[in-house]
């Protein structure tokens, strides 16, 4: 059951990575664009084909669309970090999850208080006789009428 879980998270992870990769790809290449443009605009520079105020918009233009592809592509990889700590998360989640037993047993009183505060997170009320669950427990699981 574990493993199907960890296949699930892992698939959609894996196309949400492709996305951000394809992403990636788009900005490097419009960037590379981007500096061929001003390297293009230099040589007809040199060649005299343009003045030099036209050279000066032509590489204002493009260096702000370089700056903000730049921009783009650093929170692609921001994102892209997030996806790799999913991964990590996940095995650790799922690690504990299957030994929650183990865990339990070995905890100390402070380690129980938060494996069972995990697991039902309102309070539970203690009297002298007996323990009672929280109101959304006490409610019926399955409606008779």
């Amino acid at each position: 059951m574990a493993a199907l879980f960890k296949e699930i998270v892992n698939d959609a992870t894996r196309d949400s990575t492709a996305h951000v990769q394809l992403e990636r790809k788009k900005c490097i290449t419009e960037i590379t664009t981007q500096n061929n443009r001003i390297t293009k605009a230099r040589e007809l520079l040199l060649m005299d084909h343009i003045e030099g105020e036209e050279y000066k918009i032509l590489k204002k233009e493009s260096e702000k669309k370089i700056i903000r592809l730049e921009a783009k592509l650093k929170d692609l990889t921001t994102e892209n970090s997030v996806d790799t700590e999913i991964h990590s998360i996940l095995d650790k989640a799922l690690y504990s999850l299957i030994n929650l037993t183990q865990l339990y047993r070995n905890a100390d009183v402070e380690g129980k208080r938060v494996i069972i505060g995990s697991i039902f997170p309102e309070k539970w009320s203690l009297t002298a006789l007996y323990i009672e669950p929280p109101k959304s427990m006490k409610q019926p699981l399955l409606s008779t009428s």
